[in-house]
């Protein structure tokens, strides 16, 4: 396995290190003072992040739920019919 130098380590963080530091606390400076200005605080973030993620979870969960039910509901239907025509298959040879 090859050994990463450090002109790779510069190429996967987008530029020089120090650069890089400095325009993510730029951009991290200006996003914090809008959501500051529009009265988002972190705890806020992150119980939405929270409350989102339940959210896809348990219409994740309902998707599941359904998806089941509708399988067995519509195999009533289909793996009779299926059965049936096996059988006349096999009779027809």
């Amino acid at each position: 396995m090859p050994e990463a130098s450090p002109n790779s380590f510069s190429r996967l963080i987008g530029g020089h290190p120090l650069a890089v530091l400095g325009k993510l606390a730029l951009a991290s400076l200006i996003v914090g003072a809008i959501l500051w200005t529009i009265d988002v605080r972190p705890i806020d973030l992150y119980d939405r992040i929270v409350a989102l993620v339940r959210l896809v979870w348990d219409m994740a969960g309902d998707i599941g739920r359904n998806a089941v039910t509708w399988i067995a509901l519509g195999a009533v239907i289909v793996v009779p019919i299926w059965f049936i025509t096996r059988i006349l298959s096999a009779m027809r040879r």
